[in-house]
């Protein structure tokens, strides 16, 4: 595990860097001052704020902080309006407001922004092959937390977070390894049980899959993964019981009847039960016209 002060640095180059790359001035971003207003819900980190707090000591500056970051002022506390828009944090600004203004995510709203024609469009699928910086923030940010975890809960936030990012990057023997951790120090809680069901489904390792994923409903996790249902249907797809697969897509289709994945789950289950059946007529009768029909269209 990484030491906090490690995490801090790295953090700081990642900054540096895309200030490099994307920023000429040292004090502001530009004329606007929309990211600096709570038009725009900005989510920080504690790490962030942890740099943050390097920088500045007035207690008063940030507690005002906090609660723009909870949108109960309307400017943040660091905009300086008297000096031209100048930001008192500038070289230690969080993340958002570095990205933010260079940067508009598919999941982003930002039709107020002046800028936001001149913005480069980045689509939620190809964030992380496009900013390489994102997706090591993001690990900074989970590593941060395990670092200064003090509970059991903590940790097994932490680990479970730093578990998704690295399923998201597709390194699914780091992620494994990770779920296992929480699932050691949280035997109690669905989420470790719920993401080693979905490594098993990466490696396709079907009845380990079911293993997890039942463990999970067993732990009280179907409330927090209502999706669980479509995962587990398509690991009992894959090991021919359709039966269960069945139940289980209707289950998640009865939770959220728009869920696309799980209808086609119900469609594959069908489509494999008709050939079953197709071809138990012809066990029967194998001159049966309509039968060899239907299996010659459903094969």
């Amino acid at each position: 595990m990484k030491k906090k002060e490690e995490i801090i640095k790295e953090t700081k180059d990642i900054y540096s860097l895309i200030d490099k790359e994307y920023f000429t001035s040292p004090t502001k971003c530009s004329d606007c001052n929309l990211c600096c207003t709570n038009k725009v819900k900005l989510v920080v980190s504690p790490l962030e704020i942890e740099i943050i707090t390097e920088q500045i000591k007035d207690p008063s500056l940030l507690y005002n902080f906090k609660r723009f970051l909870n949108q109960e002022i309307p400017l943040c506390p660091f905009y300086n309006a008297d000096l031209n828009g100048r930001c008192l944090i500038y070289s230690a600004r969080p993340f958002i407001c570095r990205i933010i203004r260079v940067f508009n995510f598919d999941s982003m709203s930002l039709k107020q922004c002046p800028r936001k024609d001149e913005l480069i469009q980045i689509s939620k699928l190809e964030a992380y092959s496009r900013l390489p910086f994102l997706a090591k923030f993001l690990l900074l940010k989970w590593e941060h937390l395990l670092a200064t975890a003090k509970t059991p809960y903590q940790k097994l936030r932490a680990l479970i977070g730093l578990g998704e990012e690295y399923l998201r990057l597709e390194q699914i023997e780091k992620a494994s390894e990770l779920f296992k951790q929480a699932q050691s120090i949280y035997p109690t809680h669905p989420a470790p049980a719920y993401f080693l069901g979905i490594v098993a489904q990466w490696q396709e390792n079907w009845q380990e899959a079911v293993k997890w994923l039942k463990e999970c409903i067993e732990t009280g996790g179907e409330s927090f993964y209502p999706e669980i249902h479509k995962h587990l249907g398509f690991a009992y797809l894959n090991l021919c019981d359709y039966e269960l697969a069945l139940s289980h897509f209707r289950k998640r289709v009865s939770i959220a009847n728009d869920d696309p994945s799980a209808h086609l789950g119900l469609t594959i289950v069908y489509w494999m039960k008709a050939i079953e059946h197709c071809e138990k007529v012809l066990e029967i009768e194998p001159n049966n016209e309509t039968a060899n029909y239907l299996k010659g269209i459903l094969c």
